[in-house]
């Protein structure tokens, strides 16, 4: 029977740090086999006299069995004690700073700051202290939510045998208002009375809501409020602007005027046309093509019979009904 001792672990249990074992007094001339265990388990390829520890054994307690093995005797085997839990390193941690302009439609970045070489990193963004849901990466884009508050972000490092670690930044300035894109208003369109013309409005920031005033030699046309506007004989020979108005949710309001165009004047012709077309559909209903014929046929050219239909452009499916009715009226009784 072979002499055995209980083995001893020498060194310190701490990640990085390497261990050994001391088997103790055995039989003379005895040969030694080891096996580490990590909580119990053997650890694969952990069979010689020293033993590193790895980020693995962080927390756990490591135990070495010793094999004596010599010719006419029978094989023993030994365990010696557990070691303490091995401890974890701590990390290094950096001093996150955030930086970028605190204002909508801005992005700001983290900084970190130095951390443990190794070290990988998540993130949580807060506003005013509270988690910003989905903001986990390591720039944030500020949004309309954010105006008003102070922004921060907290870092998190882990490295496998080292102690998770979390520093914080200092709050932002309170966010600003956002500064909208916005375009140069035009007007397209032939500038001229019963013409339509519409307002450009050139690139504004993705989002934005527009809203119109359109402007005769600089007074505020009533009701004028849409994109397109039909010129008025009130229009004649004055000065046609528009503003445009862009509103964003945490954007500060911008207004934007076009430049002017004058409204071409109506020609007498244009104007007597109009005068004698609109009195020919007090009386009875017209179809389009032939309003403009009499009109014609009362001496107008055909682009002032034109002219004038179009700028009195009535309700072309009423003056048929009336047109029909008119006939009707016409018709001998059966």
């Amino acid at each position: 029977t072979l002499k055995t001792a209980t083995p001893k672990i020498l060194g310190t249990a701490r990640f990085g740090q390497t261990l050994s074992v001391k088997p103790g007094t055995w039989t003379s001339n005895t040969k030694f086999g080891y096996q580490w265990y990590r909580n119990g388990k053997a650890i694969s390829g952990a069979k010689s006299t020293k033993y590193k520890l790895t980020p693995a054994d962080a927390g756990k307690q490591i135990t070495v069995k010793v094999t004596g093995t010599k010719a006419g005797y029978t094989t023993a085997s030994k365990s010696s004690a557990k070691t303490a839990k091995v401890a974890t390193l701590s990390l290094k941690k950096g001093s996150p700073k955030v930086s970028g302009n605190a204002k909508v439609g801005k992005k700001l970045t983290v900084k970190r700051g130095t951390w443990t070489s190794g070290t990988s990193f998540k993130y949580q963004w807060y506003r005013d202290g509270k988690i910003i849901s989905k903001a986990t990466k390591a720039s944030y884009t500020l949004k309309a939510a954010d105006t008003g508050k102070r922004i921060s972000v907290k870092v998190k490092g882990s490295k496998p045998g080292y102690t998770t670690a979390s520093k914080s930044s200092a709050k932002t300035s309170k966010v600003a208002k956002g500064t909208l894109k916005s375009g140069k208003p035009s007007i397209t369109g032939t500038v001229k009375v019963g013409k339509t013309v519409t307002a450009k409005t050139g690139t504004w920031s993705s989002g934005t809501k527009l809203t119109y005033q359109w402007y005769r030699s600089g007074k505020a046309i009533s009701g004028a409020k849409s994109a397109k506007y039909k010129v008025k004989t009130a229009d004649n020979g004055k000065r046609l602007t528009v503003k445009v108005t862009g509103t964003k949710a945490g954007y500060n309001k911008v207004t934007k005027t076009s430049g002017g165009s004058n409204v071409k004047k109506m020609t007498t012709g244009e104007k007597n046309a109009v005068k004698s077309a609109k009195l020919y559909l007090k009386y009875s209903g017209w179809s389009k093509s032939n309003l403009v014929f009499a009109l014609k046929e009362d001496g107008y050219t055909g682009a002032q019979s034109k002219f004038a239909v179009e700028y009195i452009a009535p309700n072309w499916n009423k003056e048929a009904i009336q047109a029909a009715k008119d006939e009707l009226e016409w018709l001998p009784s059966s």
